[in-house]
């Protein structure tokens, strides 16, 4: 979940045409045969499942593949999901609206890359925000929709969520102060061009995938992206420096199911189904980013020679936080005329950021007393 997300190939259109019209059909075969709460004799559901990420991927196999496995237990195998990762079904930043209108029944998807169609959900990624990790992101992120209840995912039942937590500069030259950064062409999606912008670097529109030739030739000066892109899309052998900037950076992600498909479902499936979703969002979700930032720059540090992690100064940090605060007052004030509780939002957002800050803090003693 990560931002590289951006980068996966979609499958061509046809594939994907003949896709859809063979797997829409099983959600709405299920809602006829069943409704929630009735006796179904042990009957069989079956649900297609799409996503964007690689069947071989990190999340596919610590995260979905789990939580497949606790669907199967909780509800002795009356639950099959049909499988169509790496965007076989639908693209990234499609998927959440395919399980709206059915045309798959469950999905995982990037809600940062729609622009418009999450506004309060946007809040969460806008620079300035409190997350120091993807554990504190996908904490808020849960509580804010559970407090909220922002209309903007009503037309769909959440099952749990996920957010990336801190993206950082990557760059060939050393990045220790604002100064350092200026002129710099920087790789960012256009979401994050106003704060590249703001910092003084130059931003480039670009894929992870093109990224890297755009380094070895001197295109670019630098790419803005989560530390898992540096052994994802080989990022470290290009790039000689990363700079920590945990408050310019966050995506959010959602595991959702169709509304119709849910209230088909029996009581003790939708239980059996809501149980795995805790688990796995507590036992996994939440933790899923901010381990594989770790094993970036742990790839970076030992494949990588000479490569090395910058820490700015809680001074120097305060003068970037003050360049980019504008962006998310602003946005603030956009949702506030739009009638959304955007400040509201945003309070809410800096309270449970600075509880679940500390929580993850506590988190990583207890995985240093373990020898983790």
């Amino acid at each position: 979940m990560t931002r590289k997300a951006l980068c996966i190939a979609i499958a061509v259109m046809f594939a994907i045409t003949m896709l859809l019209g063979g797997c829409g059909g099983s959600a709405q075969q299920t809602s006829k045969d069943s409704g929630a709460g009735e006796a179904d004799n042990g009957k069989i559901y079956k649900l297609t499942f799409a996503g964007f990420f690689a069947a071989n991927s990190p999340w596919h196999t610590t995260v979905y593949q789990p939580w497949v496995e606790e669907i199967t237990k909780n509800t002795n195998g009356r639950v099959i999901i049909e499988d169509y990762p790496g965007s076989a079904l639908l693209p990234i930043g499609k998927i959440y609206d395919g399980t709206v209108t059915g045309t798959v029944d469950m999905g995982f998807d990037s809600l940062s890359l729609v622009d418009g169609r999450f506004p309060l959900c946007d809040l969460l990624s806008k620079p300035g925000h409190p997350f120091e990790s993807g554990e504190c992101a996908s904490r808020v992120f849960q509580d804010m929709i559970d407090i909220l209840k922002p209309a903007e995912l009503q037309d769909a039942v959440i099952l749990f969520t996920m957010a990336s937590g801190p993206g950082n500069f990557h760059t060939v030259k050393p990045v220790r102060k604002l100064e350092d950064l200026a002129g710099m062409e920087i790789r960012c999606i256009g979401a994050d061009a106003p704060c590249v912008t703001a910092l003084g670097a130059k931003p480039v529109s670009m894929s992870h995938a093109d990224s890297y030739d755009a380094l070895q030739k001197g295109i670019i000066n630098g790419s803005l992206g989560h530390n898992d892109i540096l052994p994802a899309w080989h990022i470290a052998e290009v790039t000689n420096y990363t700079t920590i900037t945990p408050f310019l950076y966050n995506s959010t992600f959602t595991l959702t199911i169709n509304p119709d498909v849910w209230n088909s479902l029996p009581a003790d499936i939708q239980e059996g189904i809501k149980k795995a979703s805790e688990k796995i969002f507590e036992e996994r979700s939440v933790h899923f980013m901010d381990e594989e930032a770790t094993k970036g720059l742990e790839y970076a540090l030992q494949e990588a020679s000479g490569h090395e992690i910058i820490y700015l100064s809680p001074e120097e940090q305060q003068r970037w936080i003050e360049k980019v605060a504008f962006i998310l007052d602003d946005y603030v004030e956009e949702l506030n005329q739009k009638g959304l509780p955007g400040t509201q939002a945003k309070e809410l957002m800096f309270e449970l950021g600075e509880k679940y800050n500390k929580v993850h803090e506590e988190w990583l003693a207890q995985q240093e007393q373990q020898g983790k």
